[in-house]
């Protein structure tokens, strides 16, 4: 294999060759004919075992569906079932398919004896012709004024069983199933029968062998729905509150049924192994079964691990588990092909890789603007299949956020690509965002239960810091420890404990640690942790004596050793970044303080400055500490720029430095010092020399005959297909690089350089070389998301981006003035040249040709050493947060008709905005189909005219333009930070209006005009501005 191929993360699994069923009653027919003796066993609540046969089911489900008719329920109306018991709840789901209703399982809220979600049901009321209950007691539902059944009334209608099924087209929604779906909050997935019929008849794993299936699910998840399918010989329901209050009646259900498949949960097994372990004189047998699914949460390889040892013992088989990954919205989509077999245990807790995508599915991994990642890359999982739902029932505007505008589903979870395996590494909501680098809960999770003795932490975003007091820093997220496993230790020694182990791995500390109870973790009814309502704990009176924040520590006295005035200059240069008051612990760790990656590069600028020694902070691996700094810098003062530079190979492990060189020995050119990385290609050796970073030998052979006919010129590898960038090989690569180039240069001057994924190392190996007082005089950068790589932090040398026209790099693809919002970024100079190649060609053929004149002119351009302004500051991070109305709802246009659509902008971030003219923040607009599918990305702009505080209100007037061809769009107004990126690619929500552009020949109405749009916002902002006139009750504002 090529080892610098890169391949799309991409996977597509199997196709599908048709459903077997024309319907999902069908189906259900056919299940009860095929397996005549066929039946349900279930375990309730209260232990006792209860058979119903597929036969009596189906009888029963006939006779609901006449009963239901005779009292006006038809075709397409909605069926809410609100029942307790199992051997009631499936006929009803029965019924519903035979009688073309669809289906909206409550089976919680029956068994709460609480009532079924309010807004879900007034919302699927609207969309719904009819909406009917069926329930338990009569008064269920009736505070909506709905038509409500009592399954008692039903079963006492001496209706006839012998009713036909209701006509179905495949299209046709068949379930409307409660969920939190991709969005966090409660919706009704809409289902089709064909997908219904694509989730519950898939082919089972091992299905020669299937006999009967195990599960504890409720039936109105879509795992307890499957359960209800007549597809095996026999289907067993263990009542999940059952199973929880005693876990081991998972195993004797699964021993006493003989069921031969099941699924389990995470939870579930935490909740088996504790039993079993409280139980050690109890046996099973569970030779018997062939299969155990797990999934509807994120997986423990830990806990699989120990969950498989604990049932062998039983007799349970190794090839037992299988991993799966699936949502309420679509699934199964991966999983039940490869079974597990205890995963990489060098990494005892990380995500495991899962499997391949299920039959008729797809799966990819894009970034935050959608594009199409890499594999090997984590970004946000996106899939599709036969089991996808159309959307949520009533919903729109969560249906429109649901699809990406080619139809995949977005899933809200992370995760990355492996030879088209899958691995879910977290919630795209369940982030830590530090210095604009994201961390996923899971992995901080992993990382403290690695290197503690904690079983069992949860870790949880924070907002802007209301779940703290006022003086508490750190990074936004809080750390969860379960108070029965922490070993007696109190909360000040576990935050202690918890933060070391986060300050050495991540380089930043939670700003807040609390101890708590196992029931106090908020679940879901299947056991997934609830990871956003968990800092709601952190408020609770109650546990103000189990919660720990980060505050600014009182001072200590000043710093005293043999360093004692390198000391005070560093705790000065400390008080200032970390906002401490003096005299600071000399001995206290600077991310333990507080700190973070950010910090500490600017840290090591100003210890430069200061000192004028290069402070290298991956050289502090144990700890950052002011007497660990001053005993540094005391013995490299005066060493000159080369102090402290490694030998080669001091700091790259020998198998990096080996596959290094295999990888580069068949370059072009030849190693410019013996033993070196860096390579010189080309026979032209006056002028300034020009380092470039790329991919693989190609690149480089194309490279050697266009600049290398310019420049003297240097080639060095990226870390493709090699190594992770942000981390501390990473670093040592560069400084590696940095080495080399200082010694060819002989101090310089010098030109760095890069395209795709080498602009990484480029930038990097820029920054070091700064460090050590080199002289650059340009970087450049080919093909790159320049914004997304520099961060928040400008380079201070003139900057050259080369875009490839047809690239999805191309700045000019998402945005009008991408210089505005760059050139933050490059404060010393700005340059932006268009080449004219394609993704990951712009070193190739012409392409390279017209790059290496390019440069060229940006050379020459950034020797002219010409004054510039001041230039703008970079964005925070915590910007990017706004809100966008209107006064309308919706708009009629004419084709191609202009509209000055009169907008209000708040400014909802901790920060304030600057104008255009610094901060490059515009009101935008796009054209999407009534289906969310991309029209017209770029229509209309207006720029920010003036700085607006936190909190700050604005009035804007947006141009757009209708659509040329009448019909219904969606009209999308965002705010844009132009080369850098959209709000509502980072969690503001755009502004949505649907507009109906009317035919010439359509009837003409009164609707908004120009005139009337800019008259009626003038006067919507006046009420605005006197709160008298609205008397408190304002609505649609911001």
């Amino acid at each position: 294999m090529n080892q610098d191929l890169i391949r799309p993360a991409l996977s597509v699994g199997d196709p599908v060759s048709g459903l077997p069923f024309s319907s999902l009653a069908e189906a259900i027919a056919s299940g009860v004919e095929q397996f005549p003796d066929g039946g349900f066993l279930c375990f309730e609540a209260d232990g006792q075992r209860v058979e119903v046969s597929y036969r009596e089911t189906l009888a029963r489900a006939r006779r609901l569906v006449c009963a239901l008719t005779r009292r006006g329920m038809r075709p397409g109306d909605a069926l809410v079932i609100c029942l307790a018991d199992a051997r009631d709840f499936v006929p009803a789901l029965w019924a519903a398919a035979i009688g073309g209703y669809v289906a909206v399982p409550f089976s919680r809220a029956a068994r709460s004896g609480g009532v079924v979600d309010v807004d879900g049901l007034s919302a699927l009321k609207q969309a719904l012709a009819g909406l009917h209950v069926l329930a338990d007691e009569p008064g269920l539902g009736k505070s909506l004024g709905l038509v409500v059944f009592s399954i008692g009334e039903i079963d006492a209608d001496p209706g006839l069983s012998d009713i036909g099924m209701a006509a179905a087209r495949p299209e046709d929604t068949r379930f409307a199933i409660p969920t939190s779906g991709t969005t966090g909050r409660p919706r009704l997935v809409g289902l089709s029968d064909r997908a219904s019929l694509a989730r519950w008849w898939p082919r089972l794993p091992d299905a020669a062998h299937a006999r009967g299936f195990l599960s504890w699910a409720s039936f109105d998840h879509v795992m307890g729905i499957g359960h209800a399918m007549p597809n095996l010989p026999m289907k067993v329901h263990l009542d999940a509150t059952r199973f929880v209050a005693n876990p081991c009646s998972w195993l004797d259900a699964l021993e006493s049924s003989g069921a031969t498949h099941a699924t389990m949960t995470n939870f579930g097994m935490s909740l088996v192994l504790r039993a079993v372990e409280e139980n050690p004189g109890r046996r099973w047998r569970l030779d018997q079964v062939r299969k155990i699914g797990i999934g509807a949460e994120a997986i423990s390889p830990r806990t699989c691990r120990s969950f498989m040892k604990c049932l062998a013992a039983f007799g349970l088989r190794d090839d037992a588990l299988i991993l799966g990954y699936g949502l309420s919205e679509c699934g199964p989509v991966v999983g039940g092909g490869t079974p597990f077999t205890g995963g990489d245990t060098r990494q005892a807790d990380a995500p495991p890789e899962l499997d391949w995508p299920t039959m008729g599915h797809a799966v990819r991994i894009v970034g935050d603007t959608g594009v199409l990642l890499d594999e090997g890359q984590v970004g946000r999982i996106e899939v599709r299949g036969p089991t996808m739902t159309d959307g949520y029932l009533g919903d729109p505007a969560a249906t429109a956020d649901l699809f990406a505008p080619d139809h995949w589903l977005r899933t809200g979870d992370l995760g990355l690509l492996r030879n088209g395996r899958l691995t879910v590494v977290g919630r795209a909501k369940e982030t830590i965002i530090v210095n604009a680098r994201k961390y996923t809960c899971q992995d901080v999770e992993t990382a403290l239960k690695s290197r503690t003795d904690y079983a069992e932490v949860y870790v949880a975003p924070l907002g802007t810091g209301a779940e703290t007091d006022g003086s508490a820093i750190g990074a936004p997220c809080a750390v969860f420890v379960v108070s029965d496993r922490s070993n007696g230790r109190s909360s000040e020694q576990v935050a202690d404990e918890v933060r070391a182990v986060m300050a050495e791995a991540f380089r930043f500390v939670p700003r807040s640690v609390a101890l708590i109870a196992s029931d106090e973790i908020p679940r879901t009814p299947l056991g997934k942790v609830r990871r956003l309502a968990l800092p709601a704990l952190l408020g609770d009176p109650r546990k103000v004596d189990r919660v720990n924040h980060l505050t600014r520590p009182p001072s200590e006295q000043a710093p005293a050793s043999g360093n004692a005035d390198i000391e005070l200059r560093i705790s000065r240069i400390w008080s200032e970044l970390l906002r401490l008051p003096g005299g600071i612990d000399r001995d206290a760790d600077f991310f333990v303080l507080g700190g973070d990656s950010l910090l500490a590069v600017r840290m090591s600028f100003l210890l430069e400055e200061e000192f004028g020694v290069p402070v290298r902070i991956e050289n502090f691996s144990a700890k950052l500490s002011i007497s660990e700094l001053a005993r540094h810098l005391s013995g490299k003062r005066g060493d000159g720029a080369d102090a402290g530079a490694p030998s080669f190979g001091s700091t790259l492990p020998d198998w990096f430095v080996g596959r290094l060189h295999k990888l580069i020995e068949h370059w072009p050119g030849e190693p410019a010092m013996a033993g070196g990385f860096v390579r010189r290609v080309g026979a032209h050796r006056q002028g300034t020399p020009v380092f470039w970073c790329m991919q693989n030998a190609e690149e480089a052979k194309h490279f050697e005959k266009s600049v290398g006919d310019r420049f003297p010129a240097y080639v060095m590898r990226s870390g493709v297909l090699l190594l992770d960038y942000d981390t501390p090989l990473a670093g040592a690569l560069v400084d590696r690089y940095v080495d080399e180039i200082v010694r060819i240069s002989q101090g310089g001057p010098v030109i760095v350089g890069g395209n795709c994924q080498g602009v990484n190392i480029g930038l990097a190996v820029t920054r070091r070389l700064l460090a050590r007082k080199l002289d650059v005089r340009l970087l450049a950068a080919a093909d790159c998301r320049f914004a997304d790589i520099c961060g928040a932090l400008p380079v201070p040398v003139p900057v050259a981006l080369f875009p490839a026209v047809y690239s999805k790099f191309n700045p000019y693809r998402h945005f009008r003035y991408p210089e505005m919002g760059l050139r933050k970024l490059a404060p010393h100079g700005l340059r932006i040249e268009m080449i004219q190649a394609s993704y990951s060609q712009v070193m190739i053929g012409t392409a390279v040709e017209q790059l290496a004149r390019a440069l060229e002119t940006a050379v020459d351009w950034a020797a002219q050493g010409r004054p510039h302004s001041v230039a703008p500051a970079p964005s925070s991070s915590d910007m990017y947060l706004c809100r966008i109305s209107t006064v309308f709802k919706t708009l009629e246009l004419d084709p191609g008709e202009n509209l000055d659509l009169v907008v209000k902008l708040k400014n909802t971030s901790p920060v304030a905005w600057e104008s255009f003219e610094r901060s490059g923040l515009m009101v935008a607009n796009h054209w999407l189909s009534d289906t969310g599918e991309i029209l017209t990305w770029s229509d209309g702009r207006t720029p920010l005219n003036r700085k607006m505080e936190s909190g700050a209100r604005a009035y804007l007037t947006l141009e757009i333009t209708a659509p040329q061809r009448p019909g219904t769009y969606l009209l999308e107004v965002d705010l844009v930070e132009e080369g850098v990126r959209w709000f509502g690619t980072e969690g503001s929500p755009p502004l949505q209006l649907m507009v109906n552009v009317r035919s010439a020949t359509a009837a003409r109405k009164v609707r908004i005009t120009p005139r009337r749009s800019v008259a009626l916002a003038a006067i919507v902002r006046l009420i605005d501005r006197i709160p008298a006139l609205t008397k408190g009750k304002r609505q649609g504002t911001v």
